[in-house]
């Protein structure tokens, strides 16, 4: 997803990147306990008829799903924004909050969108300044990153 905003008294332009997530952590952890408490109930139901292994590959079962939702969820949290000044741009990253921050000049910043020979690939959508390359939105869908594309290339030249 992403967020664009103008800030009117410095004319600057601030972009929030964000992957798309249907499930809140809240909703994810309502749902664990959803699936963990019928689980229970199944795997109770099993032992007492006899069948007492059933409680061990449920507990695996319960540990890969909360684990796969957690790390799901971590990765939903994550963040890029771009500032864009008069004469500078600034990229930060991180999982609540930036861990990784850097700083460009604007006038040499070339905004690369490489698309696959194989259509089954997603695009690349890259800032290039004097030499180094920072892929940014790699999480986003092809649109998204085509429209960031074009805004940007937009607002910087």
């Amino acid at each position: 997803m992403v967020t664009e905003q103008h800030k009117q008294e410095a004319d600057d332009f601030v972009f929030i990147l964000s992957p798309n997530h249907s499930l809140s952590w809240q909703e994810a952890r309502c749902f664990f306990c959803c699936v963990l408490l019928l689980s229970i109930c199944i795997a109770t139901f099993f032992t007492l008829i006899g069948a007492w292994l059933v409680i061990p590959f449920t507990g695996f079962e319960m540990l890969l799903l909360g684990s796969s939702l957690y790390l799901t969820s971590l990765a939903g949290c994550r963040r890029e924004v771009i500032n864009i000044h008069d004469h500078q741009i600034e990229i930060t990253r991180g999982i609540h909050h930036p861990t990784e921050r850097y700083e460009l000049q604007r006038s040499w910043v070339k905004v690369v969108l490489t698309h696959n020979r194989s259509d089954w690939y997603p695009s690349r959508l890259k800032l290039r300044s004097h030499g180094k390359e920072f892929e940014i939105g790699s999480f986003l869908t092809e649109d998204e990153r085509e429209f960031l594309a074009n805004r940007l290339q937009h607002l910087i030249h």
